[in-house]
């Protein structure tokens, strides 16, 4: 109950904060919360009248949402939310070079492919940062036809470097080892693996970080909107965050913070 308790404020927080920004998902946060609120009240009614057939009834009874100063308020209240009018269609967002890199959460792409047999899944809060995304089933393996497009906005060119940060993961597949594929524009695939081979220092390094960590070198000849695509190539890829280096990437334990975005 504490724990439902914290969520529905960390929901309505969030809510507000999106609000702010007039961005439509705050709409999703004060549903979020409004499930948390409802929650709360089958948790009470769980413990006064189920637990032990009704032996503590009442005893959690005593108001604890709402508070506006330190005595207590008559019933709980759901805490405000807001919702933002979405009065145009939402585009996708663009991510924007900044001080030589781009950063981009995984979650946060601009297109996602669902194959034949295979398709993509979140997994909420599996990652050091936000969230990871993975194929699912994990007993097959993804065709070209299941892929991951992220729009950028570059003003560097020539020689880049894309960061790859992945959840560490074992290399259960007859030690062929988990590859991906990362290409520009419909070029070239790069492809990498990330742990068909490697020592006891790598394997204790994932291990300590909690990341996987892979670099593949790209050209890009012209400035301004290109498209990263990502395809996972194995099952049991579980992709975390996206960091392209234009020359200004500094070393940091989470990677860099998402870059800011345009419409």
């Amino acid at each position: 109950a504490c724990c439902n308790l914290y969520e529905m404020y960390d929901a309505v927080a969030m809510n507000k904060d999106l609000a702010k920004k007039n961005d439509p998902a705050a709409n999703g946060w004060a549903d979020k919360a409004k499930e948390f609120y409802v929650r709360d009240s089958l948790l009470t009614i769980h413990y006064n009248k189920e637990i032990a057939g009704g032996k503590w009834n009442h005893i959690m009874d005593q108001t604890h949402i709402g508070y506006t100063y330190w005595q207590q308020p008559p019933r709980n209240v759901m805490p405000k939310t807001e919702i933002v009018l979405q009065t145009q269609p939402l585009l996708p967002p663009i991510f924007v070079e900044n001080d030589g890199y781009v950063s981009i959460e995984a979650t946060h792409y601009t297109r996602a492919a669902n194959g034949t047999n295979t398709s993509w899944i979140v997994i909420p809060d599996l990652s050091k940062t936000l969230s990871g995304v993975t194929t699912t089933p994990i007993t097959v393996t993804p065709g070209k036809d299941t892929y991951l497009e992220y729009e950028i906005e570059l003003s560097s060119t020539g020689e880049i470097k894309v960061e790859v940060l992945i959840s560490p993961t074992l290399n259960f597949n007859a030690n062929r080892g988990l590859r991906y594929a990362v290409s520009f524009d419909g070029g070239e695939e790069h492809i990498m693996n990330i742990n068909k081979e490697y020592n006891q220092r790598q394997m204790e390094r994932w291990q300590a970080n909690s990341i996987n960590s892979t670099v593949t070198t790209h050209t890009v000849p012209t400035s301004g909107k290109h498209t990263l695509h990502f395809r996972a190539l194995d099952p049991g890829i579980v992709l975390q965050k996206i960091l392209i280096d234009m020359g200004g990437l500094k070393p940091s334990y989470l990677g860099a913070p998402e870059s800011k975005t345009k419409k």
